[in-house]
């Protein structure tokens, strides 16, 4: 995210944001609310294209259960943050809805420069 993100630009309190590769190998991890993914994920990216995997977890006590409205919200929150820095993303769910926050829920992000 951006330095003076707004709450509303924020991961949800107490997340844990893990990155895979292709392979579903872990790449790293971080717990960073303002974590920015256009920097992390593609400054130093030798290619203009990339192919990733997103999983969230969180152990807020406001984000209980996987449910449409938490999804949306985050994916909402990727678009934003990729396409803010002229990247555009595909975003496919891996995980089902219904499940707990506190678990992991996984994205395929196909991300390429504009």
């Amino acid at each position: 995210m951006h330095y003076n993100a707004g709450k509303e630009f924020l991961f949800p309190p107490w997340v844990t944001l893990s990155f895979y590769d292709g392979r579903k190998r872990l790449l790293f991890s971080t717990n960073k609310r303002d974590f920015d993914l256009s920097d992390n994920l593609m400054l130093d990216h030798p290619y203009n294209s990339r192919r990733i995997f997103l999983g969230i977890k969180t152990n807020s006590k406001s984000w209980n259960i996987w449910n449409e409205e938490c999804v949306q919200k985050l994916e909402e929150l990727i678009r934003y943050d990729l396409e803010f820095d002229g990247y555009r993303v595909q975003i496919k769910r891996m995980s089902k809805l219904g499940g707990k926050c506190v678990l992991e829920f996984l994205w395929r992000l196909q991300i390429r420069e504009f």
